[in-house]
């Protein structure tokens, strides 16, 4: 018996629109007895994002309660560096977060933005599905393949599949830790005279030893109360 190659054709990733993943949907609603649409029965995924300005005599003491704060709601770190700090806290904590952030100087401005990813959420599931039911489909059909030829080509776009699905789990992934995760970015600004901070700067430049400016005496001299 000749077995003839097997042609096919993968829509790329930007193909499956979201009209197509809607009538799946609906499809899989009916077979179920529901129905109802899938972006109207699971909850919103919400993006929480806070811009923070803060003023303090002492923003190196701020920014370490900063962290505290990030650390104890069970969030982490994000990025540091002098007059900045932001942290990300799970969704749950973030307004408890951001409230004990807030009394931490004097509030110059804040701002909180929520991105809905609900829909773009779910496009991405559903592909991903889509994706995997044809790589299933193709590992049957490298199973009847006799011919080298065709089972070369199935080899192929399994690989091809593979990598796509690959591609599809990790901004799925990223996106999920971004729903579950609220970021704060804290901008400080010291209230010190500035002449006071200049003077320090020029002193810490001056030292002759790597070794000595590596001490970071500039947060202890900042700290110092004004005469």
């Amino acid at each position: 018996m000749t077995i003839l190659p097997i042609r096919m054709s993968l829509p790329r990733l930007g193909e499956y629109s979201k009209q197509d993943a809607f009538k799946a949907s609906d499809r899989e609603g009916d077979r179920e007895g529901g129905g109802e649409k899938v972006a109207e029965a699971v909850s919103r995924k919400l993006i929480y994002t806070a811009d923070v300005r803060l003023a303090s005599d002492d923003i190196w003491k701020v920014a370490d309660d900063i962290e505290k704060v990030a650390e104890q709601a069970g969030g982490y770190l994000l990025q540091r560096r002098r007059g900045f700090i932001s942290v990300r806290v799970p969704a749950g904590k973030y307004k408890d977060a951001l409230s004990k952030v807030s009394v931490l100087g004097v509030v110059l401005s804040k701002d909180e933005s929520a991105e809905d990813v609900t829909e773009k959420f779910f496009d991405l599931e559903t592909r991903l599905k889509a994706r995997r039911n044809y790589l299933a489909r193709l590992e049957e059909l490298s199973k009847q393949a006799f011919q080298i030829e065709a089972l070369l080509a199935i080899q192929r776009e399994i690989s091809k599949v593979i990598g796509e699905i690959e591609q599809l789990e990790g901004i799925l992934n990223r996106l999920s830790h971004l729903v579950s995760f609220s970021t704060i970015k804290v901008t400080l600004e010291s209230t010190k005279p500035q002449q006071q901070v200049t003077q320090v700067r020029c002193v810490m430049r001056t030292l002759p030893f790597y070794w000595v400016r590596s001490l970071r005496l500039e947060r202890l001299l900042e700290s110092l109360p004004q005469r």
